[in-house]
């Protein structure tokens, strides 16, 4: 076996002098440091940046939390309030309380009764409680908002409590006897000094408080919002949970194991942070003290709070080990060099440099001429798998591929011949390395070469790379995925210059902008082509100048088009090592149709709370007003023609009758106006209506219709549709003082799912058109955001009701439609109404008949809880001769009615009255009394008369307020028209 003679005396003085150890010891010196300065970095980067996670999340959900906690102090506040005055209403009646048998007394009591009867559905209907008592002494219920009703020994504790402690008490939320979750407030009673009882209030917790406290503002998929408390001495949720689903109530935990964060909530401490939570995972969470022993809690798995973190993390720490994989390549240039020079050295030592080999931790194996081993270090016996006896004498062939044998082979002679003394192989692509079993794996290779008198001796260094190979595959792939998550994103993700210029934006950022390829987005100003207002711009900067960043901060943009976006932009600045913003970089999500729709909803949301509003004044000034009308009435048949007092009684009619067309007007717009549908052809009905229009509007204004002769039908009231149209041409006239044209179109039309989507309110399907146009002077976004509330006009003091569109908006909504309108102030304004199209054939009306005797004798019971509307429908049945049972209430009728033995032919009854309304009399009376026929009286059409679109056999309506002469016409028809024969006792 060949042999390396280190020590064939080689003249010393032909060996260069070794180099000097001092530039070696600082270079390492200095990559030891760079690398512990790069571990450092990376170890303060990541505590950094998890650091920042927490801060955000303790952030948001504080907010939220402070919010939440706001809200519900604020409702608990109201209910309070509102409670303490009912209790005082109460307290200033105590005899409602008193215990006598006297007959005044009593009476009084009973009037008290109704009153406080009436109160309390009322409280109960306006605020939507489960159920309101009162609450004597002994601690029984003397008056309820249910009738009969019963709060149960849940309940009735806590009144117990108020009563005894003299407090206002707030319990719950609690199951009540029924199994149902109430939450209940109870107020003391007290007429100084002696307390009487307790105003008694259950609420639903999962009407407002339950939505309030589990109300997601920040989409998750761990969040969890929490209402806690200390119940004796368990701690309990009290809210609904998420994660995972359970009810309220439903986790309920010894309090000395109660979660830490709840116990802080519950105890008064406003903290947050990092905790366990009852399930025993970690989470970042707020605990905000609500009031007494409640608490609430907003929390996030830490799993997907730090998910963000953590990726950033990953993605740096792939980009470290690049570095690192750098600096690891230059060091091993640098090694490689100083190996060469290390050669000369044999030649003085052998021992030394054997240590060397010995220590390496790459592989070096030293070739003689034949290019055979005659040195194996113990780093190529590891990385080989062959021992260094073994592969002695073997050629560097054993250890290389087949494929790269030549390639390699030629490198050797060349670096001979060149007289080079050391050679990097860089032009032999993806070299590899063969072990004794046969596995490749990736390698990095040099050449040296080493003269020793008249031997020829080659030193080769391999380096395994098969984790640097590894560590630049994860970072392609990783690049790979940013890349794609750049490109596929549905928000816009952004980098650009401060000096407004885009660097780079995905393609959804293209698309949002409309530019027609990402170079010319790429070239445009951004300040001056894609912000409405460039000071919108300077803002933002200065926000991300002063903060750093932006956080869903939301912008109006202009695309290429010159349409207008809502955009939320969330970004940071991306500063130089002088602290200078260099660039900016994040995303931009469009909100536009969310904010239009929010918009919508805000609108929808107002225009039913004005709707109720106006539907419960009505429905009350219907009752004044049918008194108003009746015995104006009765004082004109009473008096002579031309009389001074017959005058001003007819005066008195003509007042009432236009106030009665106002409140017509406004259950209209709230959607309680009693309705007649009928199908019908919108063509035909404009046909007929040409003639009154043409005199509506003036003669410098052309009325042009276009009538799709296609058209389908609808299911309408006629009447109010004759409204809709010329109140909608009274509007038209009224925009055009100068003239102009005025068109009534109307087509089919079918609404997709897209279309519904984008306007509230509407849904898909087959749709009539009407449309009325002008060429008007139109109205801006801020008259048009008002025009359909009852009362707004643009008219002068006296000129107009501000009733007209408010009446179109009620009847289009109770038809089941749906009305939009466009204006500006150059085309004028168009209002479309969409009615659902049916296929039926077109009611044709029948001859009227004549009436015939308006008087009669027959025996009429009346229902009516308004004593004014009581009396004056009793006083016009009396001068008509029949004979009149009366009633206060739906009680008294059915006591009335098995008290009376004779017949009764006719029931005249309201349909909304306190504790049973007239349908519900109706249907009891009609069992005893089954040929009795009943006339229905309302004020506006509620849910129960809605019904009444296909009232029983029997049966009629009359809307309030109503004339003497309605009265007893529409009574006198229902008595004539034959009963249809039904089986069973007669009346």
């Amino acid at each position: 076996m060949a042999s390396v003679n280190l020590h064939s005396g080689v003249d010393p003085n032909r060996i260069p002098k070794q180099l000097s150890p001092f530039p070696r010891r600082v270079l390492l010196a200095g990559c030891s440091i760079a690398l512990a300065l790069l571990c450092v970095a990376a170890w303060w980067r990541i505590n950094y940046l998890r650091k920042t996670a927490l801060v955000h999340w303790e952030r948001q959900l504080g907010s939220i939390a402070d919010i939440t906690k706001m809200a519900i102090d604020g409702w608990i506040q109201e209910r309070r309030s509102g409670i303490l005055g009912l209790a005082e209403f109460i307290g200033d009646r105590p005899a409602l309380f008193a215990d006598s048998r006297s007959l005044p007394l009593m009476k009084k009591r009973g009037e008290l009764y109704q009153e406080a009867q009436k109160q309390l559905a009322n409280v109960q209907r306006q605020n939507n409680y489960s159920g309101i008592w009162v609450i004597d002494a002994a601690g029984r219920a003397i008056l309820s908002s249910k009738n009969g009703s019963s709060p149960g020994s849940t309940a009735s504790s806590v009144a117990a409590w108020a009563i005894e402690h003299k407090m206002f008490q707030i319990v719950g939320p609690r199951y009540d006897d029924q199994g149902a979750l109430i939450l209940i407030f109870a107020a003391p009673i007290s007429n100084s000094p002696e307390v009487l009882g307790a105003v008694l209030i259950t609420v639903d917790p999962s009407r407002f408080l339950f939505p309030l406290v589990t109300s997601e503002t920040i989409p998750t998929k761990t969040g969890e919002y929490m209402l806690v408390a200390r119940v004796d001495n368990r701690f309990e949720i009290l809210s609904p949970l998420r994660h995972p689903p359970a009810p309220p109530l439903s986790i309920r935990i010894p309090w000395e194991k109660a979660p830490r964060l709840g116990r802080l909530a519950i105890e008064g401490v406003n903290t947050s942070g990092e905790f366990t939570d009852f399930r025993g995972v970690p989470v970042i969470a707020v605990a905000r003290h609500i009031s007494g022993t409640v608490g609430l809690v907003r929390k996030i798995d830490r799993s997907e709070a730090f998910a963000d973190y953590r990726t950033q993390a990953r993605t740096e720490g792939l980009l470290a080990i690049a570095i690192l994989a750098i600096l690891g390549l230059a060091m091993l240039q640098f090694r490689r060099t100083e190996r060469a020079s290390r050669l000369r050295e044999v030649a003085e030592s052998e021992a030394r440099l054997a240590g060397v080999i010995r220590s390496a931790m790459d592989a070096i194996i030293i070739l003689d001429g034949e290019q055979r081993v005659t040195l194996f270090n113990a780093a190529a016996e590891m990385m080989f798998g062959w021992k260094a006896g073994e592969a002695l004498d073997r050629p560097l062939e054993t250890f290389i591929p087949e494929r790269f044998r030549d390639g390699l082979r030629r490198h050797m002679e060349d670096l001979w011949r060149s007289g080079v003394t050391a050679r990097f192989i860089s032009d032999i692509p993806d070299l590899r390395g063969l072990r004794r079993k046969g596995e490749e794996f990736p390698i990095e290779a040099s050449i040296s070469r080493i003269e020793l008198e008249d031997q020829k001796l080659y030193s080769v260094m391999i380096r395994d790379i098969s984790e640097r190979k590894h560590a630049e595959e994860m970072l392609r792939k990783s690049e790979e995925e940013y890349r794609t998550l750049f490109e596929e994103s549905k928000d816009v993700v952004f980098i650009s210059t401060p000096e407004g210029r885009f660097v780079d934006i995905n393609p959804a950022g293209v698309e949002l902008f409309g530019y027609p390829s990402k170079e010319e987005l790429l070239n445009a100003d951004i300040a001056r082509d894609l912000y409405t207002d460039p000071f919108d711009r300077e803002e933002a900067r200065r926000v991300l100048e002063t903060k750093g960043f932006l956080k869903d901060y939301e912008q109006t943009i202009r695309c290429k088009d010159g349409t207008r976006r809502i955009v939320l932009e969330t970004s940071n600045g991306v500063r130089d090592d002088k602290g200078n913003i260099v660039a900016y970089r994040g995303f931009l999500r469009d909100v536009t149709e969310r904010r239009a729709l929010e918009k919508q909803l805000f609108q929808a949301h107002k225009m039913e709370a004005v709707g109720q509003l106006a539907g419960g004044i009505a429905h009350d000034f219907n009752n004044i007003l049918t008194a108003i009308l009746g015995y104006s009435d009765l004082m004109q048949e009473s008096m002579p023609p031309g009389s001074t007092h017959r005058r001003n009684a007819e005066e008195i009619t003509k007042a009432a009758r236009r106030a009665a067309s106002l409140t017509r007007q406004l259950l209209a717009f709230s959607r309680r106006q009693m309705m007649k549908p009928k199908v019908l052809g919108l063509n035909s009905l404009i046909t007929d209506m040409d003639k009154m229009l043409r005199r509506l509007i003036s003669e410098n204004i052309e009325l042009s219709t276009m009538l799709d002769p296609a058209l389908g039908q609808v299911r309408a009231d006629p009447g109010q549709i004759e409204q809709v149209i010329m109140n909608l041409v009274v509007n038209a006239r009224d925009a055009m003082p100068q003239g102009g044209t005025l068109t009534i179109q109307t087509t089919n039309a079918d609404l997709d799912e897209r279309f519904a989507a984008q306007h509230l309110g509407a849904q898909a399907g087959s749709y009539v058109t009407l449309a009325v146009s002008d060429t008007g002077h139109g109205m801006n976004a801020e008259v048009q955001a008002h025009i359909f509330e009852p009362f707004f006009t643009t008219k002068e003091m006296g000129k107009g009701t501000g009733l007209g569109l408010s009446t179109v908006y009620g009847i289009v909504k109770q038809s089941g439609g749906y009305i939009t309108v466009q204006s500006d102030h150059e085309t004028g304004t168009t209002f479309k109404i969409y009615l659902p199209r049916i296929e039926a054939p077109i009611f044709l009306p029948e001859p009227a008949t004549p009436a015939g005797l308006m008087g009669g004798s027959e025996t009429i019971l009346l229902v009516e809880d308004e004593s004014s509307v009581r009396a004056l429908a009793r006083d016009i049945l009396h001068i008509q001769a029949y004979t009149v049972l009366e009633a206060a209430n739906g009680e008294e009728a059915i006591a009335l009615c098995e008290r009376y033995e004779g017949t009764i032919h006719l029931m005249v009854t309201d349909m909304v009255m306190p504790r049973m309304s007239g349908r519900e009399l109706a249907r009891h009376l009609r069992s005893a009394r089954p040929k009795m026929k009943v006339l229905y009286m309302s004020g506006y059409a509620d849910s129960d008369i809605r019904e009444g679109d296909a009232l029983e056999p029997g049966s009629a309506f009359l809307s309030k307020p109503f004339t003497s002469e309605q009265l007893v016409r529409e009574l006198r028809q229902l008595l004539d028209e034959p009963y249809p024969p039904t089986g069973g006792a007669q009346a």
